[in-house]
């Protein structure tokens, strides 16, 4: 993959690829629950749901290609700067999509599960993680510029602070 946006190497990128994917199952199935302004937090994932009038909206399966995510994420603790071409087959936008993955520097690996869902292991990653997917409706300009806010979601789990972001609306 070409990406002149970012320093990571080539392996980081397949890295990532296959834990958002993996983790797009989880986001849909806790996406497709009644229940609105639903926490998903592990010590290492932290996933929020909230309703569209809060910006929050979570992917739908398969957006193109064989790579989905590529280009929509990069290293960043708090702004993802995303090029027009990322956009390519988007010509509006009118959602984005979120998911955060906190920083993980050691060897453990961590599993969660859901409802009918298998158990998916979780691949070492050694850098904070942001994915964002759009749908249609808002005209974008390049270069696109998103920035997140970190929330305290601390005490969704005393143990747990995760690294969790946040469209923000406000800007």
């Amino acid at each position: 993959m070409q990406d002149n946006t970012t320093d990571a190497p080539e392996e980081d990128y397949v890295t990532i690829n296959s834990l958002v994917t993996s983790l797009e199952s989880v986001v849909l199935r806790l996406s497709s629950n009644e229940t609105k302004d639903l926490a998903f937090v592990k010590n290492t994932i932290a996933v929020k749901i909230g309703t569209v009038s809060q910006g929050i909206n979570f992917p739908e399966a398969n957006h193109s290609g064989l790579k989905p995510f590529d280009n929509w994420f990069r290293n960043s603790k708090n702004e993802i700067s995303l090029s027009k071409k990322a956009f390519d087959g988007y010509t509006e936008v009118r959602s984005y999509s979120v998911i955060a993955i906190k920083r993980v520097e050691n060897d453990e690996t961590e599993s969660f599960q859901t409802n009918e869902s298998s158990i998916t292991s979780k691949p070492q990653i050694v850098s904070d993680v942001l994915a964002v997917s759009v749908g249609r409706s808002v005209t974008l300009k390049s270069p696109v510029s998103l920035t997140f806010r970190v929330p305290n979601v601390t005490k969704l789990d005393s143990h747990v602070t995760p690294q969790c972001v946040y469209l923000d609306t406000s800007m």
